[in-house]
């Protein structure tokens, strides 16, 4: 039982069960907590130690501070103790600073009485970094197909390191190894890199191709007439050079157009320079091409009228021979040139420029070749000037067209049944046309020294033809 002291003060007691104390409060709350003080918690014993790495590598030289984790946190009451089993490679110091030694395994242990931790430490020799890598060569060139080798060095000479990383920057155009073998790909420039610990080192790699030594035409001559085509045929040698590409060029396109397959077309009379040109431009051949007055083999003159005239009667190797001779209609020569032998008289035919059955310069001399209409006779005798010529000691009319130029028309006669031609009287040239509803006459020029005329003949006379082309 807890007695109150006596206070100083004055007492009064009001009834049997109540008193008033009158007293000062700080005195007795001072005496109150004198009386009633708590007892003291116990301590927390340490129940636990650990570290963060069980295991540690360091380079000779190196210092780490180790960090003993204890258990419970707020545990009190302790002393650590660091040990380690080989001060030669790892000591430690009180607080847990390890510094490494030399080279080798020692365990650091912390340990607080029967309680400790172990942290296994090895000690390795410092690593000597790569402070620069260089390649060489630091330039170099490979040809397509082919290989060139790179190899590098590092300072300083005793850095240590495990890999090369090789990189090309296209290798479309070189590719590059784990060996540092560089492999020509396509012409053109491509960086090597090397790279090791973060260091790197290029190479300026240029890849080249078999070079191109010379290319050839199959001709050097060519001669063409109007509307014809050659293909020409390039060799470039040698035959594994890397760039074969050739580009084809006319002199004058409006004489011959040449087509990107060496494709030539003659175009107008004259002559050009068709040329081959190696795609790297090193190498050139060229063809001299004549385009002549032919068409389908036969020489024609532009006389500026609507078609063009032979030069020549067919069945005639010059201007001036005279050829051979025909019925109307007929694409044969022959020794009787009668009615009977007549294949066309009595027959209703109508013109037939054109018409290989009956038309005989179409089909001698093929292509666009043909016999020429009344029609087209009338515009040559009305646009052209005739007068009398003698070529290779042969009579005939020399035909002037509008722009100047002319042919020559010897005067063959006509062949009549078994009787030859008589010469140099007049000439006789059949038109395609027949002669209105008669069916046994046709149209046909006459001509003489005093010009010509279209006229009308018997179909089984044999008489000359000279052809036309549109």
């Amino acid at each position: 039982m807890y007695n109150l002291p006596r206070l100083p003060g004055k007492q009064k007691f009001l009834n049997f069960y109540e008193i008033v104390i009158v007293c000062r409060l700080p005195d007795f709350l001072a005496a109150c907590l004198a009386g009633c003080k708590p007892e003291e918690p116990a301590k927390k014993a340490l129940e636990g130690l650990s570290f963060e790495v069980t295991e540690l590598e360091l380079n000779v030289g190196d210092v780490y501070s180790l960090e003993a984790i204890v258990s419970p946190s707020d545990a009190e009451g302790y002393t650590l103790q660091w040990e380690s089993s080989d001060e030669a490679v790892a000591s430690v110091s009180d607080d847990g600073e390890v510094t490494a030694v030399s080279a080798g395994t020692a365990d650091i242990t912390v340990s607080s009485g029967e309680i400790s931790a172990t942290c296994v430490v090895t000690v390795k020799e410092p690593v000597v970094k790569v402070e620069k890598v260089i390649i060489e060569p630091s330039e170099t060139d490979v040809r397509i197909g082919e290989t060139v080798s790179l190899s590098v060095r590092v300072e300083p000479e005793n850095a240590e390191y495990e890999t090369v990383n090789w990189t090309s920057s296209d290798e479309d155009i070189a590719t590059v190894d784990a060996e540092g073998v560089v492999s020509g790909m396509a012409i053109g420039s491509a960086v090597i890199t090397a790279e090791i610990s973060g260091q790197t080192a290029a190479c300026n790699v240029s890849v080249t191709g078999i070079p191109v030594e010379s290319v050839s035409l199959d001709v050097q001559q060519l001669e063409l007439n109007i509307g014809e085509t050659y293909t020409l045929q390039a060799t470039v040698l040698p035959e594994n050079a890397t760039d074969k590409g050739i580009k084809w060029s006319s002199d004058d396109s409006e004489i011959a157009t040449v087509d990107e397959n060496g494709l030539v077309t003659a175009v107008s009379l004259g002559e050009t320079v068709i040329t081959v040109i190696t795609d790297d431009g090193s190498k050139t051949a060229s063809c001299m091409l004549t385009v002549s007055q032919k068409i389908n083999g036969h020489e024609y003159v532009d006389l500026g009228l609507g078609v063009k005239w032979a030069t020549c009667n067919v069945g005639a190797e010059k201007p001036s021979d005279y050829g051979d001779y025909y019925a109307w209609g007929e694409i044969e020569t022959k020794d009787d040139y009668s009615p009977e032998t007549s294949s066309t008289t009595g027959k209703e035919i109508s013109d037939f420029s054109g018409n290989p059955e009956y038309d005989v310069a179409a089909a001698k001399w093929g292509g666009t070749w043909r016999m020429p209409t009344a029609d087209e006779f009338t515009e040559l005798i009305n646009n052209c000037t005739m007068e009398s010529a003698e070529q290779d000691g042969v009579l005939g009319v020399k035909v002037t067209g509008p722009n100047g130029n002319s042919i020559f028309l010897p005067l063959g006669g006509s062949w009549v049944r078994f009787i030859p031609p008589s010469y140099d009287f007049a000439g006789y040239y059949w038109s395609s046309s027949p002669y209105g509803d008669n069916l046994e006459r046709a149209t046909y020029m006459f001509v003489q020294d005093f010009g010509s005329i279209t006229f009308y003949n018997l179909r089984h006379i044999g008489i000359n033809v000279r052809p036309v082309s549109d």
